[in-house]
C-alpha cells in the first residue's frame, strides 16, 4: 500500500480527493508502524506523524487505532486474495504442487512488497481486538479455500479423493505458525519460505489422498 504526502502550498485536488490521500496514509502508516513496533506499543500519535496527518483527521476517519488496523488489513488482504486468485487463473493446466508454489511465491512476495505486513499479518493481528483477531482467521479460511480448490481444479479427469477443507485449514495455519516463528526470532527473513513450505504442503496432501 503506497501512500504520498500532498504536495505543499495550494494544490487543485478536491476535498474527496484530500480525504482520500489521507486516509491512505494513515492506513499504510498503521500497518508500518504496527509492523515496526507491535500493537501494544503503537499509538494513535505513532501513526498520525508517519502519515504526515493531523490527529483531528484521524479522529474525523476512524474511531481510533483498532478500527484503522481494522480497516488497513482488511484493504491490504483483499487485494492479496484478489493477486492470488489472478495467479490460480493464470495456472490452468499447471500441476498441484506448480500451483502451490506460485500460491506461495505470491502470497510471500506481497508480503515482501508491503512493509511492516508480515508482522502485523502473522504476529500483530493476533494481538489486537476480537474483530481483528476475527479477520485473521477469516484470512486462514480464505487462504486454505483457495488451496483446496487448487487441488480439486488440479486433479480434474483423475480419480483423487481431495481431503476436505478442514485439512487445508489446518495447513495454512501452520504455515502461519511458521512465518510467525521466523518473524518472532528477530530476522524476520522469508527466504526460502515458499520453496519449504511448497514441500510441506505437496508431501502432507500427498499422504492424505493416497490414504483416502
Amino acid at each position: 500500500m503506497g501512500w504520498q504526502r500532498l504536495p505543499s502550498g495550494r494544490h487543485k485536488l478536491s476535498p474527496e480527493s484530500v480525504t482520500a490521500s489521507q486516509r491512505g496514509r494513515l492506513l499504510a502508516a498503521a500497518v508500518q508502524v504496527i509492523g515496526e513496533r507491535g500493537w501494544s506499543a503503537t499509538r494513535v500519535a505513532d501513526v498520525v506523524a508517519r502519515a504526515g496527518v493531523s490527529r483531528r483527521t484521524f479522529y474525523e476517519l476512524f474511531d481510533g487505532l483498532d478500527a484503522c488496523f481494522a480497516e488497513a488489513i482488511e484493504s491490504l488482504l483483499d487485494g492479496l486474495l484478489d493477486a492470488l486468485d489472478d495467479a490460480a487463473r493464470a495456472a490452468s493446466g499447471l500441476g498441484f504442487e506448480q500451483r502451490v508454489r506460485l500460491f506461495f511465491d505470491g502470497y510471500v512476495g506481497v508480503l515482501d512488497a508491503t512493509p511492516g505486513l508480515a508482522r502485523a499479518a502473522h504476529l500483530e493481528m493476533i494481538r489486537a481486538t476480537d474483530e481483528i483477531r476475527a479477520q485473521h482467521a477469516a484470512l486462514i479460511r480464505a487462504l486454505a479455500s483457495r488451496m483446496h480448490r487448487a487441488l480439486r481444479t488440479s486433479s480434474r479427469g483423475r480419480s483423487v479423493q481431495a481431503p476436505p477443507l478442514e485439512f487445508f485449514v489446518m495447513l495454512i495455519g501452520g504455515m502461519d505458525q511458521l512465518i510467525r516463528e521466523r518473524i518472532a526470532d528477530g530476522s524476520g527473513s522469508l527466504d526460502g519460505f515458499a520453496a519449504r513450505a511448497t514441500a510441506l504442503v505437496c508431501s502432507a496432501v500427498g499422504a492424505a489422498v493416497r490414504s483416502s
